[in-house]
């Protein structure tokens, strides 16, 4: 059996018995019957008046959830924003279930939702890059498997009629 670091086990006990299981998994930042950090800064937030606009870009404080830091640095507005960009992500997971590309999209949101609680998932510096374009690139391999199914249904190829309303003659060869 591996060793363990018996303070961080500790620790992370007295987190749970003292403030149950999302105590535990946060840290201390959100729940247990102490003020965690989310909860102090959404109070200053809200307290100040500061809640529709937010503070602003350039926190001097270490924001531990993408949710408080857009609810921090751009208020209300913000944080609805990221929200409906999460919503609408899922929502087009969902739709597109069925196939491969749309079950890996699925996955990646979820990803994003969870680990959004913890941490600024889309906008930490680094880390976010391979996130974004694996985003974008199921969302692009999704909209050229629709028009594909598109203009196979409709009879049409594209070859002529995205350049033009006139059929081109010289291509109807081709085809």
């Amino acid at each position: 059996m591996g060793r363990y670091n018996q303070s961080y086990l500790d620790s992370l006990l007295d987190l749970y018995y003292d403030g149950g299981l999302i105590s535990a998994l946060s840290a201390g930042r959100v729940g247990g019957e102490g003020e965690g950090s989310v909860s102090i800064l959404t109070n200053d937030l809200i307290t100040s008046g500061d809640w529709v606009t937010g503070r602003g870009l350039g926190s001097y404080l270490p924001l531990d959830s993408a949710f408080l830091e857009y609810f921090y640095q751009g208020g209300i507005f913000a944080l609805a924003g990221y929200v409906a960009a999460l919503v609408i992500l899922s929502f087009i997971a969902w739709r597109d279930r069925r196939s491969e590309i749309g079950k890996l999209l699925i996955f990646v949101v979820a990803y994003v939702w969870i680990a959004s609680i913890g941490g600024p998932t889309l906008t930490a510096s680094r880390a976010n890059v391979s996130l974004v374009m694996l985003i974008s690139s199921c969302l692009a391999a999704r909209l050229v498997r629709q028009s594909a199914a598109d203009a196979q249904r409709n009879g049409d190829w594209g070859i002529s009629a995205s350049l033009s309303d006139k059929p081109d003659h010289r291509l109807s060869g081709a085809l």
